[in-house]
């Protein structure tokens, strides 16, 4: 029996990328309480540099968790009974979210370096194309008896 993963690197590179989210989902049910919403404000704050189509979602979401997980009647706000897993449900979407997030983007990178690639290639052509009348011109010039009033249309 093959060991998920094994074969290709591309293949090793998808199980890893999906082990270690795994680690980071299992290590956010595990988070001590007294961290809880630390974690959860540095995941938003990394879900805002990322630039996530979802992160007015996920702020809001974050915003009504804290709400309902603290009792801000008290000073400093104590942390409700089951305010753990109100926190925690956020925390795993946050975490979901840059997963995603970084997938496309790790899945596109790829496409996106073929595309620019082919652009500069036919660029090159084109430059090549739009240069080969005059360079053929010269060559064509400098062995003589070339016909100049066929060439007057080109561009100078």
């Amino acid at each position: 029996m093959q060991k998920p993963g094994a074969g290709t690197t591309e293949l090793y590179r998808f199980y890893t990328w999906n082990k270690a989210f795994k680690l980071e989902r299992l290590l956010a049910v595990i988070e001590p309480p007294q961290t809880l919403a630390i974690d959860l404000d540095r995941r938003l704050n990394e879900v805002i540099a990322s630039k996530l189509p979802s992160t007015e979602r996920l702020r809001s979401d974050v915003i009504a968790a804290k709400e309902d997980a603290y009792d801000t009647s008290k000073q400093p706000p104590v942390l409700n009974p089951g305010g753990t897993q109100v926190l925690r449900n956020p925390l795993i979407k946050l975490i979901e979210e840059i997963h995603w997030g970084a997938q496309r983007s790790f899945d596109t990178w790829p496409i996106q370096r073929e595309a620019v690639q082919r652009i500069v290639l036919l660029v090159l052509l084109a430059f090549v194309l739009s240069i080969f009348p005059y360079v053929w011109l010269l060559v064509r010039l400098s062995q003589g008896g070339v016909d100049l009033s066929y060439w007057t249309s080109l561009p100078t």
